[in-house]
């Protein structure tokens, strides 16, 4: 007996999962306070015809990452691109779609090691260690 294909090639599946990610992103931004909720690995899983346990197993094969961590790691990328940008944390928070911005605020934390708004405090300061250390060198 031959083995079962396997549906997707590791690119692949990463495109349709963030794809996948975008498409739930936009649909619930409009969406206000309750309403929006947040995104749940079952509402990807939907998008894929598969229940949840499908989706985890090709998580775990194709991207070596639980649902919930991809998801998380995908979004905090593109937070911190925003952050980069300049936007405020609470509408980086609703851009991604995060059901509350508490809870932005706290995975973001979890996976950076800092608040976005400390990431923005320190990125936009006008402090810089290198500069202080070398204005000192020249006294």
């Amino acid at each position: 007996m031959m083995a079962k294909p396997k549906p997707f090639t590791p690119e692949l599946f990463e495109i349709r999962v963030k794809h996948a990610m975008e498409r739930l992103i936009a649909d619930k931004q409009p969406l206000i306070g309750e309403e929006r909720g947040d995104i749940r690995v079952t509402d990807i899983a939907d998008i894929f015809k598969v229940n949840v346990a499908t989706f985890r197993r090709w998580c775990i094969t194709y991207v070596n990452q639980s649902p919930s961590q991809y998801l998380a790691n995908y979004r905090i990328e593109r937070a911190k691109q925003l952050l980069k940008q300049g936007v405020k944390p609470s509408k980086v928070s609703e851009m991604l779609a995060f059901g509350e911005h508490k809870i932005f605020s706290t995975t973001f934390k979890r996976y950076q090691g800092n608040t976005p708004s400390e990431v923005m405090k320190m990125q936009f300061s006008t402090y810089s260690p290198n500069h202080t250390a070398s204005n000192k060198k020249g006294l």
